[in-house]
């Protein structure tokens, strides 16, 4: 597993100007990330998009460097929709995905020509009847309810009878186009058979669909992949599973992938101060840094977090006969706040830092100002660092807040 190297000085530098802690891109390898995962999915068989996973990480800064690397948006709210055509994303680029989607949301999204992944017959039902004014047939994909890895994720989607109704219903209307079929195994899969799983599902589904003469332009097999891992099983279970769709179709549906933790987890670090060194009885020796489980919430990572240190009062490589195993610990009023219960570390003291790698997953989407402020992130780009987003202020805090008059000091 390759991490983001920083040196000493600059991580310092970062810091005096930026604050700390700190979250820090590195634009190269999310960059090389995306090629690489690209390629891994490109066959000849299959031609294949990746639409990147806002909700992993929206920061626009991330998202731009993605498109511009050809990369297509999977959102699942309208704020992210207006994110991606922000970004100069063409509705023809997104897919929005998510068990709730407002009527608005629906409309604008169905009008504008990008493709809505029905979720359930309710939504199907509302799609139905938005429909009837538009200049194009609205593009829609059906979700096929997947159970067959380690967490259920049933509810969301269509069972396979309904999603057998949804297709006849969409055979019958005009104004309906069957543009994708998708499935979405869950998150950080390590079982490449999972996914022939559940790309077995949507074959079966493929070929009711051809029954009824209708071609879906992509089969959709979600995202979930692990971050920092050979990719190419998974590619190979995909499209070997996928085989018999290339003699269904008179045109072979594009293979279409909505990765998010695979691309930026190693792209971005929480680079941390240690506030405090104490030893815990019946713990032993345990550090306290400036951020915690506000930032690094559970779906960024399953498991403890690869940590490095860089110590600023001593800039020598520490022995490794010096390493021990050390409580790492947040800054919250909370006994949650576990950043890693056994961290082998080298001795360390008030003022150093710790790096807290592959923190580029739901870090940001899911940070919370508990207790305190969220850090800003700064991206380490062709030109240098330069800063994507600021840290929070008292004010930002409770910017949304009204105090009612009764309630003021005079």
């Amino acid at each position: 597993m390759t991490h983001i190297p920083l040196a000493n000085a600059v991580t310092a530098d970062l810091l005096e100007e930026f604050g700390s802690p700190l979250f820090v891109v590195n634009e190269s390898v999310l960059r090389q990330t995306f090629r690489d995962f690209s390629r891994t999915f490109s066959t000849p068989e299959f031609p294949s998009h990746v639409a990147f996973s806002y909700k992993t990480n929206y920061l626009p800064a991330v998202c731009a460097i993605l498109r511009n690397e050809g990369a297509w948006a999977e959102v699942v709210s309208g704020p992210e929709y207006r994110l991606a055509r922000r970004l100069g994303h063409s509705p023809g680029e997104i897919v929005f995905n998510g068990p709730w989607k407002t009527r608005d949301e629906l409309e604008t999204a169905l009008a504008e020509g990008a493709c809505i992944v029905l979720d359930g017959l309710d939504e199907f039902s509302t799609v139905e009847s938005l429909v009837g004014g538009f200049k194009q047939p609205a593009r829609l994909g059906i979700r096929i309810a997947f159970n067959g890895g380690k967490t259920d994720w049933s509810r969301f989607g269509f069972a396979h009878g309904d999603a057998t109704h949804i297709l006849e219903r969409i055979a019958k209307n005009p104004a309906l186009d069957l543009h994708m079929l998708h499935s979405h195994c869950g998150t950080n899969v390590g079982d490449p058979g999972v996914y022939s799983g559940a790309a077995a599902g949507l074959v079966e589904l493929a070929k009711l669909a051809a029954a009824l003469h209708l071609a879906p332009a992509f089969i959709d097999l979600g995202g979930g992949f692990p971050s920092g891992v050979n990719l190419t099983p998974y590619a190979r279970a995909i499209t070997k599973t996928l085989r018999p769709l290339t003699h269904l179709f008179d045109t072979t549906p594009a293979l279409l992938l909505e990765p998010g933790r695979s691309l930026v987890s190693l792209a971005m670090q929480l680079v941390c101060t240690v506030v405090a060194v104490k030893d815990i009885p019946g713990r032993g020796r345990a550090i306290i840094l400036n951020g915690g489980r506000n930032l690094l919430p559970p779906a960024c990572r399953e498991g403890p977090g690869t940590l490095s240190v860089i110590r600023v009062k001593d800039v020598d490589q520490p022995p490794q006969s010096s390493y021990a195993p050390v409580a790492v610990f947040g800054p919250l009023c909370m006994p949650e706040d576990i950043i890693n219960e056994s961290a082998l570390l080298p001795p360390l003291a008030p003022g150093d830092l710790v790096l807290v790698h592959e923190a580029g997953a739901y870090t940001i989407t899911q940070s919370m100002p508990f207790i305190r402020p969220c850090p800003g992130v700064v991206l380490l780009g062709p030109d240098g660092p330069v800063l994507i987003r600021r840290a929070q202020t008292d004010e930002d805090l409770f910017a949304c807040d009204v105090l009612p008059p009764h309630l003021k000091q005079s």
